[in-house]
């Protein structure tokens, strides 16, 4: 077998890839967000959500962590024998979990009493959701496996134009929810079938005869604690929206997620970063100096990217909700300026979870994750009867710092110390810097279209003045603008 070698190429590679798709699909998602909530407003937004949120638990609990344990596994012996063995049982696993996922969630729906429209909006979203995403995640993770990205990136992008199609025509039709949640069940449909072509055009025909029910126990220990990670990391990410809907009314739910949009657009980004560093990290599974080099340069781009977005988007939270959302929902102004600190540091936390997934620490990482979302419910059951929305971005934001540190000080011991205090130093100047800069234009009532690149001049300027960006890194970067602009011809 030949041993697999990653080099930096194909990480800046796939980092242009999904980081160039990636910001087309947050633009594009924001203007469909924009929207459709100005269409709908707080109530049925709040009802989207809602049914949004128990679709995504559902739909991570298909998983179990097979996706993740194809993508490692695959990644370390990419022969098509390994690669299709991995994949008709997974794949099988998941539809067979998908169809058990979706019953218990239709059983908790009912036994938490939630009214029949809402239970119908959240079984249409959920046969997209979780039924079919059960087959387009497998492909998709074995698009990961041979570090493929392209064809994700493409159909990220794709995917937003035509729920954004779909929304045009429910709101140039006058329809209701409903007609909107089958426009999703259409998009994941197409999805589907373009994942399939693209594998059978592009990497391996699927031979059925490769499964085994003997496998099964292997692919189950081996992905469980992974994916115990990744739903306990869905609901301690949704739990706010849930006990908001269990505990409030689904306006209240509308408003908090207006908020919550900026911070679930937001942290694509890291998930960019880090998904095109998988494959790296599990192939330096073994060498800890590596991983702590890759661990630093990780903190250190993470940082530099959440805190100025955080501090920028806090100063100007108010406008930004009247402006993009308009008065109806201008009361979700207070929860966004704290949801978004909680959005920056979540992008360290991401570091931490995926690290310790890549490098086989995914039992401990579960355990730890657990406890968070113990603290979460917890704190979340405390502060929202009396403070509503506030109560749950507050809790929220303590959870995520209580997760962070936790999960650092977790990593630190498991592979030795990795610097960060450097990064810190140079992302917190660059911020004071920004922020004065920011005050100072509101005062000459700038506006904020104008003031956020402005301000993200500033700080770039500052950051790199003082040191923030190595020799080696600029020209890595230079690398990445340089490969990114010529992608299509390598």
């Amino acid at each position: 077998m030949e041993p697999v070698h990653i080099g930096h190429s194909r990480v800046v590679q796939n980092t242009a890839w999904l980081g160039g798709s990636k910001a087309v699909e947050i633009v594009l998602s924001f203007v469909y967000s924009i929207y459709i909530t100005r269409y709908l407003g707080p109530n049925l937004v709040g009802i989207m959500a809602t049914a949004m949120a128990w679709v995504a638990i559902a739909g991570f609990a298909t998983d179990l962590g097979l996706g993740t344990l194809l993508t490692r596994d695959v990644a370390r012996d990419r022969q098509q024998s390994t690669a299709n063995r991995y994949f008709v049982n997974v794949l099988l696993l998941k539809i067979l979990l998908a169809t058990l996922a979706y019953v218990v969630m239709v059983v908790l729906l009912l036994l938490f009493r939630y009214s029949a429209f809402t239970m119908s909006i959240a079984l249409v979203l959920g046969i997209g959701g979780v039924v079919l995403a059960a087959s387009s995640s497998t492909f998709m993770s074995s698009f990961r496996a041979f570090e493929r990205m392209e064809f994700e990136a493409a159909w990220a992008v794709a995917k937003r134009c035509l729920l954004l199609l779909g929304g045009a025509i429910v709101v140039m039709g006058h329809w209701g929810l409903l007609e909107l949640a089958l426009t999703h069940l259409i998009v994941a449909l197409v999805e589907l079938v373009y994942f399939a072509l693209v594998n059978y055009r592009r990497f391996f025909p699927i031979d059925f005869s490769a499964l085994g029910i003997r496998f099964w126990p292997y692919l189950l220990r081996g992905g469980l604690p992974l994916g115990v990670v990744g739903l306990v990391q869905v609901i301690y990410n949704r739990v706010d929206t849930l006990m908001l809907s269990l505990l409030r009314d689904s306006a209240e739910v509308g408003l908090y997620n207006v908020a919550l949009t900026f911070r679930t657009s937001l942290v694509l980004f890291p998930t960019v970063i880090l998904s095109a560093l998988f494959p790296t990290i599990a192939a330096a599974f073994g060498s800890r100096q590596v991983l702590q080099a890759i661990y630093a340069k990780g903190f250190k781009v993470l940082l530099g990217l959440g805190l100025p977005m955080a501090a920028g988007i806090a100063l100007l939270a108010r406008p930004l909700i009247l402006s993009l959302y308009g008065e109806q929902f201008l009361s979700a102004a207070p929860v966004l300026q704290v949801l978004i600190w909680a959005t920056a540091i979540s992008f360290l936390q991401q570091l931490f979870v995926y690290a310790m997934m890549a490098t086989e620490l995914g039992r401990q990482c579960a355990v730890l994750l657990l406890v968070g979302l113990v603290v979460n419910v917890a704190l979340n059951a405390l502060l929202i009867p009396p403070l509503g929305m506030a109560g749950a971005a507050t809790a929220t934001l303590a959870a995520e710092c209580a997760m962070t540190l936790a999960a650092y000080v977790f990593l630190v011991r498991q592979v030795g110390y990795f610097p960060v205090g450097l990064s810190i130093l140079h992302s917190a100047v660059g911020v004071l810097a920004m922020a004065g800069f920011i005050l100072l234009l509101q005062r000459l009532a700038l506006l904020w279209y104008l003031i956020i690149p402005a301000a993200a001049f500033v700080y770039c300027t500052v950051f790199v003045l003082i040191g923030g960006v190595s020799k080696g890194e600029r020209q890595l970067l230079r690398t990445f603008i340089r490969r990114a602009l010529h992608l299509t011809s390598e």
